[in-house]
Order: structure tokens, then C-alpha cells, then sequence
């Protein structure tokens, strides 16, 4: 249990650190398809299975990977009507393509609607 909440940590990390950017959603302009990652930082265990098939995303996208977004502010749930944490979003000229949200116990349906979505 210690040993996977440490692991846990540990990506959340490296995955906060080269993701997250000061800036509101609303003062940038989205990609044509923006990765959102909403993250709950006082829950991080059941955010494990998203940081492990965000790891694997990144080896097949590694520029969608790298300009995710990282929310953690309430204030930015709304326009993407986020209520469930944690949430993964594929945004595609501001449409919700896929959504993913709460607790995923195998990672494959993380990776298979992203991948998916990302592809097309």
C-alpha cells in the first residue's frame, strides 16, 4: 500500500510538473485537441490508474502529452461541466470528444478512448 502510494506520488510529480501551466483555460487558446486532466491533489491514490496510462499516452503522443492541461481549480470545472473527480477530457475545437471520469480500475479504458481520439 505504502509502496503504491509512493509510486502514485511520484508520477503525479513528474506528470504535475511538466504539464501544469499558470495560466486560465479562458487566457489561452485551445489546440484543436487539448488533453484536460482534472486532478483532485488531496486524492492522489485514486488518480493512480490515470498517471500510469498518462505515462503510456506519452509514448505514443508525446506533444499531446506535453501541452495537457493540469486542473486542480474549481473555478475552471464549469465550462467543461466536470463534477466527478478525477476527469479526463479530449477537447476538439472546445467539444468534449471523450470523456473519462472517476475511479477506472484497469487503465486500457483510459488509453483506448484517448488513444482513439487523439488518432482521428
Amino acid at each position: 500500500m505504502a509502496k503504491s502510494l509512493l509510486l502514485a506520488f511520484i508520477m503525479s510529480v513528474f506528470i504535475l510538473s511538466s504539464c501544469h501551466s499558470n495560466s486560465t483555460l479562458e487566457e489561452e487558446e485551445m489546440k484543436d485537441k487539448q488533453i484536460l486532466f482534472f486532478s483532485d491533489d488531496s486524492d492522489i491514490e485514486r488518480e493512480a490508474v490515470y498517471y500510469d496510462a498518462i505515462l503510456d499516452l506519452r509514448k505514443e503522443f508525446p506533444e499531446e502529452i506535453d501541452s495537457m492541461k493540469v486542473i486542480s481549480d474549481k473555478k475552471e470545472y464549469g465550462p467543461f461541466k466536470v463534477d466527478t473527480l478525477p476527469s479526463l477530457i479530449v477537447v476538439e475545437k472546445k467539444e468534449v470528444v471523450v470523456r473519462i471520469e472517476g475511479t477506472v480500475l484497469v487503465k486500457e479504458k483510459i488509453l483506448n478512448p484517448i488513444s482513439n481520439a487523439l488518432m482521428n
